[in-house]
């Protein structure tokens, strides 16, 4: 499989974040899938920035490719005290997070799990679900810190709370913005009509 083939298996990636635990995934052929469940991982691309070979790994589990059907997919678990983050690939332009990952460490450290054809579609919906919750958050966020939500009071001046949070509103300002503008400040971009 070339490395341009799993780029392109991947999905983009909007979360920034790789925190300890965090499945990785690794896609190849039945075959190869086969070889590293006996023998283990061995290097198999080298990032050409860093000259470092290893592993092609990514934070997403990736659609099943119906143009390659004997892929199969691993899960790979690292213990919190390995850090990967000096082998992260930050090519420009790519939207997913990825990783080239010695070998001779994910042999040492990891714990890898073949998941079944059955569980690999369900994980890659769990997986956009949670991108889009993410930006959703994001957009929310940034929303309130633009001041372009801001919470509901009563008539008293009092904050208005429903199930223990605080509700909000529009505000004023926001009010005044097109739609396409509250579209790109959801998406944290900014926008003409800002001041």
């Amino acid at each position: 499989m070339s490395l341009e083939h799993a780029r392109n298996s991947r999905p983009p990636v909007e979360n920034n974040r790789a925190t300890a635990m965090n499945p990785y995934y690794y896609v190849n052929t039945r075959a190869k899938i086969e070889a590293i469940l006996r023998d283990g991982f061995g290097n198999e691309y080298k990032e050409k920035t860093t000259g470092t070979e290893g592993v092609y790994l990514t934070d997403a589990p990736g659609e099943p490719d119906p143009d390659y059907p004997d892929d199969q997919l691993l899960e790979v678990i690292l213990p919190s005290e390995v850090d990967i983050s000096q082998f992260e690939i930050k090519a420009e332009g790519v939207r997913w997070r990825e990783w080239i990952v010695p070998g001779d460490l994910l042999n040492q450290s990891a714990e890898i799990r073949l998941l079944p054809k059955e569980e690999w579609s369900p994980r890659w919906k769990e997986w956009l679900l949670e991108q889009k919750l993410n930006r959703l958050d994001r957009g929310f966020k940034c929303l309130i810190e633009r001041g372009y939500l801001e919470v509901v009071r009563d008539a008293a001046g009092q904050p208005r709370y429903r199930g223990g949070q605080p509700v909000y509103q529009l505000s004023a300002e926001a009010a005044k913005l097109d739609e396409q503008a509250l579209r790109n400040l959801i998406e944290c971009r900014s926008t003409t009509s800002e001041k």
